[in-house]
């Protein structure tokens, strides 16, 4: 199924007042750049991206100021979780399978972002690349 649905469509979708979880799952978004808006996913506790082209992630803690877990699946071209990430106080698991060298390795820039500043460093998990 080819919803032809853009990045920045996004954000049309992130301004939902009760939005808790969003899973984007088998290229439902065509394009290489996200940069949601501040005004969008105030209440988003749960991100899934699973087998994406996305390449550019233009986000900052503002974005997703309540988000939970974020989970990244088979995202070959991503090239990092953003920084910001790590002042999301929220923030407690993020979940990488299948991603490029840049991407796992942003975890760990951020668990210690959120050291830097104080926060309770987020939990890591790696899945096989064989299962789960």
């Amino acid at each position: 199924m080819d919803t032809n649905i853009m990045w920045k469509d996004l954000n049309i979708i992130g301004e939902l007042p009760n939005l808790e979880v969003l899973k984007l799952i088998f290229y439902v978004c065509k394009g290489y750049v996200w940069s949601p808006t501040a005004e969008g996913f105030t209440r988003l506790k749960l991100l899934l991206i699973d087998v994406s082209d996305l390449k550019y992630w233009k986000a900052t803690n503002d974005n997703f100021p309540v988000l939970e877990r974020l989970v990244i699946r088979v995202c070959f071209n991503l090239e990092e979780i953003p920084i910001d990430f790590a002042d999301i106080n929220s923030l407690g698991l993020i979940e990488l399978k299948s991603c490029t060298p840049e991407v796992e390795a942003s975890p760990a820039r951020i668990q210690q972002e959120q050291e830097d500043i104080g926060n309770k460093p987020v939990v890591v998990r790696f899945a096989s690349r064989s299962g789960s």
